[in-house]
């Protein structure tokens, strides 16, 4: 696993271009690597990301629910350019929001790095890169976003443990009996649930719902 992981660091590296050149080698790898072919599009800018974000959330919109990678010339322009999607992409209504997420690329020593994805959407993308790229990404999500939402539905705490229900928050739908299969969960399975990734998570927790909620109906 750990050498299949370094090959495909250096593979992107590889298919890396210099910024300010279409980056078309980048993309066919991606879209190979994480078994997404058609929704990804990838960038590359040495110019100020406040202004290429507008421009290239909404060249992206070929691709809804995909995701868009950017690359930018350093970590602390990488740095900015996260803070600015956090903060500001749910508040900026010409800013598209039809991909699910941002990865930010920037150079490190080792060579190129994806090193942060911002969410705008719930969606496999963070979990396909922890596995199958850069198993430290790290992942966030903008203010105000779908996927803001659902994060905190499932983070809900009571006196430092997860409540069961937290579990199902997301869908505010839910039926009383659904509601009273998420409150009979024990706490240690709420707790090794809720160590997962958000979409394994999520996964999880309507298997759990569905199956307790047979039971009780």
């Amino acid at each position: 696993m750990i050498w299949a992981i370094d090959k495909a660091q250096q593979r992107f590296d590889l298919a890396h271009a210099k910024l300010g050149t279409a980056q078309t080698q980048l993309q066919r790898f991606l879209e190979e690597q994480l078994e997404a072919t058609g929704a990804i599009k990838s960038y590359g800018t040495s110019s100020s990301p406040s202004q290429q974000l507008k421009n290239k959330l909404s060249q992206a919109m070929t691709i809804p629910g995909g995701m868009l990678t950017l690359s930018l010339e350093s970590r602390a322009v990488h740095d900015r350019a996260v803070a600015t999607l956090v903060d500001d992409w749910g508040t900026n209504v010409g800013w598209q929001k039809s991909v699910s997420c941002v990865a930010i690329v920037h150079p490190a020593d080792a060579g190129w790095k994806l090193a942060t994805i911002v969410e705008w959407s719930p969606s496999d993308f963070p979990r396909a890169v922890r596995e199958r790229l850069f198993p430290d990404v790290v992942v966030k999500q903008a203010v105000g976003s779908p996927a803001a939402e659902a994060a905190s539905g499932t983070a809900v705490k009571s006196g430092g443990q997860a409540k069961p229900g937290a579990l199902y928050s997301v869908d505010a739908r839910r039926s009383n009996a659904e509601v009273r299969a998420a409150e009979r969960l024990p706490v240690a399975l709420v707790e090794s649930v809720m160590a997962l990734s958000p979409q394994d998570r999520a996964a999880v927790a309507v298997m759990i719902i569905e199956s307790l909620v047979l039971k009780a109906t």
